[in-house]
């Protein structure tokens, strides 16, 4: 037998006033100001059934078989509390949600593993308060409107999951490593919970949640790492990459979405006479394309995302470290249709990065970071930026176990956060202004020894 139970509480005090302008005083909004509190017990309580089978050689090789199914139930309580009458609810959900999985394991010392594991698992989810009761804000929030659904069902889902993963390497102090691993899965989904928007001709967007029929997901993943060495230097190669298809049930019929993402990190190091010189590239890569309804037409989103960087860095130690990078990011959503179609909605970032410490003459220590920020919005003028942050430091020579640093930051005042990201139909840029200069003081303690210090002994011979 097998029981867990997860629980969680939250508590909200929102506290909403209206601000009167001819009066030019704060007004409080009954109707929004309210004291909430969710709490949320999930319990899982079932009968596991495991058997083993394990075969070793000493020195050569290991084999091990595991086949285990778990019947198990899964209790859902949810208990709201709110000023707000409407959100006063309790929910109680209770499924069946097996699980079952067989794994073999083969491992032969020091040349290769090999893993091989097939999985089952259920689970279901309830639908949130704000879901089904959501607290409406007419007034401040017109051009967004998020409209509840109190028939909601809770969401069911199955996933099914085949991993296979090869790892090669030539003992603990080996020249060469190679691993890959493989994953098929597919998730089945009842009722699944989305939202569906309506656009008014002011620009105004009112979103609602409603449940599907069902859903299918199909995905793929592919992760390839090398690690070689040649004389001194080093080289990693690191790339996974992904794939998923699956469709939704609408009431106007079946919709398809399809996603694609990959990535890959490049490492060369080299050690040079007193220091080393290290290379690195990464980039990655998404898209996705999908059905959702607006305006009660079904229309089809598509976006993509990419983003690259190369950084060298070099390095003396006790004497110099410097980094160069240079990084590009791009993002674009557009939406296909009839009326509702709009052309593709694009942003570029480029971002340059330069980082310098000199620890010259001994003792000191002198920092410096530059970064130069070039976003490029959708329908906006460019936002261009530059970072500068320096420090000092100086660490006392006699036990070199404190360290005295003073650090100023956004010397230039420039210090802006640009976030461009693409979801749906959506491209967001989000501008945050960030900490002004300030100044930063900082006193380092570093413990050389641990433990008492050894005592010396002295042993005297005594003659008869």
């Amino acid at each position: 037998m097998n029981s867990s139970t997860q629980y969680s509480r939250s508590d909200i005090n929102a506290d909403v006033s209206d601000k009167d302008s001819a009066t030019n005083t704060y007004i409080a909004n009954e109707e929004l100001s309210n004291l909430s509190g969710v709490s949320n017990i999930n319990n899982r309580t079932g009968l596991r059934l495991e058997k083993n089978f394990f075969k070793r050689i000493t020195d050569r090789y290991e084999r091990t078989i595991q086949v285990s199914t778990n019947l198990q139930s899964q209790l859902l309580y949810q208990k709201n509390t709110s000023t707000l009458s409407y959100r006063n609810r309790t929910f109680i959900y209770n499924f069946f949600t097996p699980s079952s999985s067989i794994n073999y394991n083969y491992n032969k010392v020091d040349q290769y593993n090999i893993g091989i594991g097939l999985t089952h698992n259920s689970s279901a989810s309830a639908p949130t308060i704000d879901q089904l009761y959501p607290i409406q804000d007419s007034a401040a929030n017109r051009y967004n409107m998020i409209v509840g659904n109190p028939n909601l069902k809770s969401k069911f889902n199955d996933a099914f999951n085949f991993d296979l993963s090869f790892n090669k390497s030539n003992g603990f102090e080996g020249k060469r490593s190679f691993n890959v691993s493989l994953s098929l899965g597919y998730d089945k989904e009842r009722n699944g919970i989305i939202d569906s928007i309506i656009y008014d001709n002011n620009g105004g967007r009112t979103t609602y949640f409603i449940n599907t029929p069902g859903s299918g997901m199909f995905n793929t993943s592919l992760n390839i790492g090398v690690f070689l060495k040649f004389n001194k230097t080093t080289l990693q190669v690191g790339t996974n990459g992904g794939w998923a298809n699956g469709y939704t049930h609408f009431a106007a019929g079946r919709g398809y979405s399809n996603a694609l993402n990959g990535s890959m990190n490049v490492n060369v190091s080299h050690p040079l006479k007193k220091g080393n010189i290290q290379f690195s590239y990464r980039s990655g890569f998404n898209a996705a394309e999908g059905p959702q309804y607006i305006n009660m037409e079904r229309l089809t989103y598509k976006n993509e995302g990419q983003n690259h960087s190369v950084s060298i860095a070099f390095n003396i130690p006790g004497v110099i470290d410097l980094n160069l990078q240079q990084a590009v990011n791009k993002t674009s959503a557009e939406q296909l249709g009839s009326a509702n179609a709009y052309p593709a909605a694009q942003t570029r970032s480029y971002n340059t990065t330069a980082r310098l410490t000199i620890k010259v003459p001994k003792n000191f220590s002198l920092g410096s970071n530059i970064r130069y920020s070039n976003n490029i919005s959708v329908n906006a003028q460019p936002i261009k930026n530059m970072n500068w942050d320096a420090n000092v430091g100086y660490m006392f020579p006699k036990t070199k176990m404190f360290e005295t640093r003073v650090s100023v930051f956004n010397i230039l005042g420039q210090n802006q956060n640009v976030s461009n990201v693409s979801s749906g139909n959506i491209t967001t840029t989000s501008v945050t202004q960030g900490l002004q200069r300030y100044f930063q003081f900082t006193l380092s303690y570093f413990p050389r020894q641990f433990g008492g210090r050894a005592r010396r002994s002295h042993v005297m011979d005594e003659a008869d």
